[in-house]
């Protein structure tokens, strides 16, 4: 065996495993694009977020090095978080620099759960932590693997001048296929929120300053449906004035993720559907089964104009109308939500819709030709010879 040719079969074979391992590498990363992830900081401590099944969440924790200090997360609920790795370090290698830690939560279970990491020395005993993030998560079931992520934005702004504050949390979607389609659902978000700063703003410059009385504003967010197609989201907080009870905020938006538009009610239904009557009655009907709830609120609140359904979000068997606090029923009772089954819709629903198939509607047998058989029945019997006369004719 000559030399030129032992060479040639070493190249051969490291060409080979070189391919191997871009292909396994190429493998790994579809791998893990493919998988959901949200990412949070300490600046949104204290919220809570909705993930699907099997999501990743990624909290980014800042720490100071040299200190002794550093981030240790609580055990999580059994079977409801998994903890995938231990925390990775980004920076601050040398004494006093600013670092991150990043830890990786998996959702496994549906439900409420919890993520608490405090900052400490790991070797004193009996001391509390310098700082304690949590995080409370709503795990829903997920119906498919989106295409996307969702990064929370938070907003905080503080004029001890002007006496007032704002602290406001709102979803920015990243990766999404359709950049165009992105940039216009991200642009809707934001001009949304800018919106109520604005007023806010204009507002709180001159009644905190007139009246002397800190005036603020709280935003928070919750995804109350995520797919490839539409992206569900209701806003929620409150604006304090000096009131005895701030002002709630409310409001929903249901984003078509394709077109990059947000939905109206109205999107939902054909042209001319009585689709107010529907839902009138059946939230009426539904309310009035809980205890304690007066028919009055109930009747006004449930009323068939559009100004009572401004506020809802799809499900997979279901269209939630959110009634909000004083409109169905009194302040103390708080936002409620009403789920209407597509089925009490049935062909009024746009077949653009994506979430449901209308079920046609059986034609009476009676209108059906002689010929036609019902999908799934057995043909009906023949028909029994008359019996024959005594005589035999």
């Amino acid at each position: 065996m000559s030399k030129r040719f032992v060479f040639r079969t070493l190249i051969l074979l490291a060409a080979l495993s070189l391919a191997l391992v871009v292909l396994a590498s190429a493998g790994n990363c579809e791998e893990v694009q493919q998988q959901n992830s949200i990412t949070v900081t300490g600046a949104d401590n204290g919220s809570k977020i909705t993930v699907s099944q099997n999501d990743l969440v990624i909290v980014r924790l800042e720490y100071t090095s040299g200190t002794g200090y550093t981030w240790v997360a609580d055990k999580p609920e059994r079977d409801k978080l998994l903890l995938m790795k231990n925390p990775e370090f980004a920076a601050g290698d040398m004494p006093g620099a600013k670092g991150i830690e990043i830890f990786t939560f998996k959702a496994m279970e549906t439900g409420p759960s919890v993520i608490r990491i405090n900052y400490l020395r790991p070797w004193e005993k009996n001391v509390p932590p310098a700082e304690t993030f949590t995080l409370n998560l709503e795990v829903i079931a997920g119906s498919q693997k989106v295409s996307y992520v969702l990064d929370p934005v938070t907003i905080k702004e503080q004029k001890l001048n002007k006496n007032w504050s704002i602290l406001v949390r709102y979803p920015e979607i990243r990766n999404f296929p359709k950049g165009n389609q992105q940039k216009s659902c991200n642009d809707i978000i934001k001009k949304s929120i800018d919106t109520q700063v604005k007023q806010f703003e204009d507002q709180a410059d001159k009644g905190a300053k007139d009246k002397n009385i800190p005036w603020s504003l709280y935003i928070d967010y919750e995804v109350k449906f995520q797919s490839n197609d539409y992206l569900g989201v209701v806003f929620t907080g409150n604006l304090g004035s000096g009131g005895a009870n701030p002002a709630p905020i409310i409001y929903s938006m249901l984003l078509d993720l394709n077109k990059g538009v947000e939905m109206n009610l109205s999107d939902l239904f054909n042209p001319g559907a009585n689709y107010l009557v529907v839902m009138s009655e059946y939230s009426s009907k539904k309310l009035s089964e809980k205890q304690n709830m007066d028919e009055s609120w109930i009747n006004k609140g449930t009323a068939a104009v559009a100004g009572n359904y401004r506020i809802f979000y799809p499900n997979n068997d279901s269209l939630v109308i959110v009634f909000p606090p004083n409109q169905a029923a009194p302040y103390s009772e708080g936002a409620i939500d009403v789920p209407i089954p597509y089925e009490e819709f049935n062909d009024l629903l746009n077949p653009d819709f994506k979430l449901y198939t209308p079920v046609p509607e059986a034609v009476p047998a009676s209108e059906r030709p002689a010929s036609e058989e019902v999908p799934g029945s057995s043909p009906a019997p023949a028909p029994k010879p008359a019996p024959e006369s005594a005589s035999g004719k």
